[in-house]
């Protein structure tokens, strides 16, 4: 099973202005087994990526059912 991470946000620029920087957000959903799933699949990014996964989002937030 392959595991798909969020880089570090790629800013365009055309040369012209100053390009606005981004705000990245990692929305979670789900509660109950839905909610410890993704808890296991972001503890193991983490380990793959050897640093927090809120060091790659300048806002975390989820909900419950």
């Amino acid at each position: 099973m392959g595991v798909a991470v969020a880089g570090r946000a790629v800013e365009e620029h055309d040369g012209g202005s100053t390009p606005s920087p981004r705000f990245r957000i990692l929305a979670l959903s789900g509660g109950g087994f839905r909610g410890l799933y993704t808890a296991k699949i972001l503890a193991d990014v983490e380990q793959h990526i050897a640093e927090p996964i809120a060091a790659r989002f300048d806002l975390v937030a989820g909900t419950s059912i």
